[in-house]
């Protein structure tokens, strides 16, 4: 719809307005079935305007053949010429270059190797890899990552954990809040004798963090960077970057606040604290621990400077919605960094509700340290990863939701999913009958009487203006970082191809394929390849299959 938002613009500057038009204003939108028109603009912001002038000279345009106006709205149909030259201009699509090859880091999923990938980290994980491929898609230059949590308390448990069961003859007690999961027990009884507590906890965390990498793939997840938290404190990015907050008088030494802690209270001990209550927290943070080790804070301030060095501009993260009070101070730390080196850094967390998981209308509990989760694994064995990743990237991020699994696995239309793949097949199948009927023949462009009468067809012409919304909500979803309306324009996509193709069983005129025309055969199979071209980059960003056969 460039096209008609720009001869808009070019004809409300005629009228000496231009000082008072804002392009995010104007949006060219399609109505509802009930308005008879192919699009619509609002325009009841421009108090000055002479409405009628500016009908007229919309007019003259050959792309416009019919103006409504009511109450402010202008409802616009849109000639043949208009949806030939979009026609055209379709079969060359390409994705908006709004990156220019800036490097943006994005961090998703980054469970703690303790353990297998479960159902409850699907949403985090598969909403980090729709959003890193639409910047990807966009000319960002990606890096997708995975930051490796292999330091601390979490990682020591697991080896207290899997040690506990590797011992023959155990008569120690349990490790306070270790782990019980049936994938513990079972490593442990795959580790040959004479093993330390130590080099078990190697063993552990290399045979978590492979199979986390195969959950990960079955969810058509494929990270380009793991960085380890090691790494991170061997090559002194934490001391790196506590030096230089330090320099730019973001550290305080001091005891902590007694109203909302008791750490560090013990020896009254006085502990490096980021200066956070400054920029809204409601208190310092601790850097330090009593015995002087790095906070869990301080080991991510350090991976964050890691990002800041190794070249993004454009930081995200995706973070369950329980680290509301961790995400705020992450941005303050990230903030005062990016001031600290004189870098614009452009840094977004991305929070995400829970899922509950219900079968047969009994809701499903997951614990890891419990050892009742599910895996991922062994639940897209179950539901394929495409219907996964689709419920949950069609719902925004806030949004709590209930995924259920009968109705996930069903082979209906009415299954958003079966219904999109259902429509990529289709296609596809077109296309090959297509190719098979009139293999001999030579293609032309669109240009022919046979192609006019195809643009009187409103089926057709809705499925054209559904395309063309395609680079518009792209734009929008970078801006906003958001997934879900792509995921929904997947299905109003779907839809629009779906009814032409169900007008052409009961009308000749409105068939795609035509056996005994080829000239206006070739015009329709022109707009279904335009068709699941976009599809298939809808589903790209996704990460689901575009399929070639149900």
């Amino acid at each position: 719809m460039k096209i008609i938002k720009q001869k808009i613009i070019e004809n409300i500057q005629k009228q000496d307005l231009i000082n008072l038009i804002d392009e995010k204003k104007i949006n060219v939108t399609i109505p509802n079935k009930k308005i008879k028109a192919h699009c619509c603009i609002n325009l009841l912001s421009f108090k000055n305007l002479d409405q009628e002038k500016l009908k007229k000279d919309l007019l003259e345009t050959e792309e416009i053949s019919d103006i409504e106006i009511v109450n402010g709205y202008f409802n616009l149909t849109l000639s043949e010429k208009f949806f030939q030259n979009e026609a055209v201009n379709l079969e060359n699509f390409k994705f908006p270059d709004l990156g220019k090859q800036t490097k943006i880091n994005v961090e998703y999923c980054s469970v703690n190797p303790t353990g297998f990938l479960h159902i409850g980290h699907s949403r985090n994980a598969i909403l980090g890899d729709a959003i890193a491929n639409l910047f990807e898609k966009t000319n960002f230059n990606v890096v997708k990552e995975y930051y490796i949590n292999d330091a601390g308390n979490q990682i020591d448990l697991l080896a207290e954990s899997v040690f506990y069961y590797y011992k023959a003859e155990n008569n120690d007690k349990f490790p306070e809040n270790g782990y019980k999961g049936k994938e513990i027990q079972e490593l442990a009884l795959q580790i040959k004798p004479g093993k330390t507590k130590e080099e078990i906890k190697e063993i552990a965390l290399k045979y978590f963090l492979d199979n986390i990498k195969k959950d990960l793939n079955d969810l058509n997840i494929h990270h380009n960077s793991w960085i380890s938290e090691r790494e991170i404190i061997k090559n002194e990015y934490v001391a790196k970057a506590l030096k230089l907050l330090s320099e730019n008088e973001y550290i305080t030494t001091d005891v902590m606040d007694k109203k909302q802690t008791s750490k560090g209270q013990e020896s009254g001990q006085k502990l490096l604290l980021l200066k956070t209550k400054d920029a809204g927290d409601d208190q310092n943070r601790p850097l330090t621990k009593a015995d002087g080790s790095y906070t869990y804070f301080a080991n991510d301030i350090g991976y964050h400077l890691y990002k800041i060095e190794s070249g993004a501009e454009y930081i995200i993260c995706t973070l369950g919605a329980d680290h509301d009070s961790y995400a705020k101070r992450i941005e303050i730390a990230t903030s005062m960094l990016a001031k600290s080196l004189n870098k614009k850094i452009k840094h977004q967390i991305i929070k995400c509700q829970l899922v509950s998981f219900e079968s047969e209308g009994k809701n499903l509990k997951f614990s890891k340290r419990m050892g009742n989760s599910i895996r991922c694994s062994e639940f897209v064995e179950e539901v394929n990863y495409n219907v996964l990743r689709y419920i949950i990237l069609s719902k925004t991020p806030g949004t709590q939701f209930v995924f259920d699994y009968e109705t996930s696995v069903s082979a209906s239309l009415k299954n958003p999913i079966f219904y999109i793949q259902y429509a990529s097949a289709r296609s596809f199948s077109l296309i090959s009958n297509y190719n098979e009927i009139f293999k001999n023949k030579t293609e032309t462009s669109i240009t022919t009487a046979a192609a006019i009468k195809m643009f009187q067809i409103s089926e057709f012409q809705t499925l054209i203006l559904t395309m063309l919304e395609f680079e518009n909500i792209i734009i929008n979803c970078v801006e906003k970082i958001e997934t879900h309306s792509i995921a929904l324009y997947a299905y109003k996509l779907s839809e629009a191809f779906h009814n032409l193709w169900q007008a052409g069983k009961t009308d000749r005129n409105k068939r795609i394929i035509i056996e005994d025309n080829f000239s206006e055969t070739e015009d329709r199979i022109k707009i279904i390849k335009s068709f699941r071209n976009i599809l298939k980059h809808t589903l790209n960003i996704l990460g689901i299959d575009a399929l070639e056969k149900m």
